[in-house]
This record gives structure tokens, C-alpha cells and sequence, in this order.
């Protein structure tokens, strides 16, 4: 239970910008789908969501908070691909298909900011990164 508070106080201590990400982040990815559960893309939301606390918390106890606490978002990868297969089934003007869509976005830039990250860390960035 130590690595799941390791990972909270790594949240804690993230720049406001981070936490606001982070928040939004919950929201779209923990918050909006229990809006949605009567349909399968909410539940693999969710799934997905619990794993990748897991992940990222399971990561934090085997290299501290470090850059290297991103890839515990791969599998944000095969869900955003998924949903980008099922957007031609899903009207954009309606609250679940904005919903998807947000998450897509969302979800994606976070991937971009992670490949930075595991980028940096085997470039070298090894130290634990809370602020930047």
C-alpha cells in the first residue's frame, strides 16, 4: 500500500497546471463515464481508468515518481484507437458523442506529454519530478 501513497504525494506535489490536467483527466476518464454506462465505450473507459491507477501506482513503487510513471497511460493507446474506429457510429452533437471526443483529445495530448517524459528518462532524466 506504500507504492499507492508514494504515487498520491507525487500528485499532491505536481505544479498547479499538473493538477489541473490531472483533474480534468479524472474527470473525462472517471467522473463523465458513469454518465454513459449504458454503453460498452463507458465501461472500457472505467477499465481502463482502474488499470492505469495500478499501473501508475505500480511504477511509482519501482522507480519512484519519475518521468517513467507516464507509461502507465499505454493503454490510452488501443482506447483512443478503438474510439477513433467507432466515430463514424457516433453522432458528435449529442453529450456521449462530445464526451468521446473530449476523452480522445484529452487522452492523446496526455500521450504526447508521456512520450516526452519516457523520452527524457532515457535520455537520462532519472530524478523524481513532482513540479515540472
Amino acid at each position: 500500500m506504500h507504492f499507492f501513497t508514494q504515487f498520491l504525494k507525487g500528485l499532491w506535489q505536481m505544479s498547479l497546471p499538473r493538477k489541473v490536467w490531472t483533474l480534468l483527466l479524472a474527470a473525462a476518464n472517471l467522473v463523465a463515464p458513469f454518465f454513459f454506462l449504458g454503453h460498452l465505450e463507458a465501461e472500457i473507459v472505467l477499465g481502463v481508468f482502474f488499470v492505469n491507477i495500478i499501473a501508475l501506482a505500480s511504477l511509482t513503487a519501482l522507480c519512484g515518481y519519475t518521468r517513467l510513471v507516464s507509461l502507465g497511460h499505454a493503454l490510452w493507446i488501443p482506447l483512443v484507437y478503438f474510439f477513433w474506429t467507432q466515430l463514424g457510429d457516433i453522432p458528435p452533437n449529442t453529450f456521449f458523442g462530445i464526451w468521446i471526443r473530449a476523452v480522445m483529445v484529452l487522452n492523446s495530448l496526455t500521450l504526447l506529454m508521456d512520450a516526452l517524459d519516457v523520452y527524457l528518462y532515457l535520455r537520462g532524466d532519472r530524478e523524481i519530478k513532482t513540479k515540472s
